[in-house]
């Protein structure tokens, strides 16, 4: 509802995430008006991690969200990507899973990589042109382990293997054995509520 004065003055337009918040508005305002957005805040209590998966998930590949903050680094009750009670007495602390599950995204999808389109709601794509790599991070959230099929068309590979890591109940953003890549495809063995 700005005028074209006042959205002249605005340089981001930036939202917290906690429920979804009209993303395909939100993108098509920030296309229509050539402003960076970003999602500055979210939180929430999952210990798993799952939950916090699909937001940046769903906050990149629908949102186009350009900058993806969490809320609160340190805290306890599973807020924090850092647990501590925050009392002021106990120094005590352990780094939980969703520090880990973060780090799916933020150690491979770094600044200037591209989203692709994909067809999976599960997965986040990118394309890394000056490591010219393609970086994908799946999640499941469900009980039972999961296959997916990534078809890789169109696309040069250098290479018959993909590096693989992981973050589930056993792991921490570990690297785990090469998936291989035949026929252009590759398959993703997901345990269960793992990333």
């Amino acid at each position: 509802s700005y005028d074209a004065t006042t959205l002249s003055n605005v340089s981001h337009i930036v939202t917290h995430t906690y429920n979804a918040n009209a993303p395909q508005q939100l993108r098509q305002l920030a296309e229509k008006s050539r402003k960076p957005l970003w999602v500055s805040e979210y939180g929430d209590g999952d210990r798993t991690g799952l939950q916090l998966a699909y937001r940046i998930r769903d906050d990149i590949a629908e949102m186009r969200a350009q900058a993806w903050i969490y809320w609160q680094v340190a805290d306890g009750g599973g807020w924090g990507l850092i647990s501590n009670r925050l009392n002021g007495q106990d120094t005590s602390y352990r780094v939980s899973r969703k520090f880990y599950t973060l780090a799916q995204f933020s150690r491979f999808i770094h600044p200037g990589c591209r989203i692709i389109d994909v067809n999976d709601d599960d997965s986040l794509a990118s394309f890394d042109p000056a490591r010219k790599q393609i970086i994908i991070v799946t999640v499941n959230d469900r009980f039972a382990a999961h296959t997916t099929t990534f078809t890789l068309a169109g696309i040069a590979k250098s290479s018959d293997i993909a590096k693989a890591y992981r973050t589930s109940a056993e792991e921490n953003c570990a690297e785990i054995s090469p998936v291989k890549i035949e026929g252009g495809k590759f398959i993703a063995q997901l345990p269960a509520e793992s990333v």
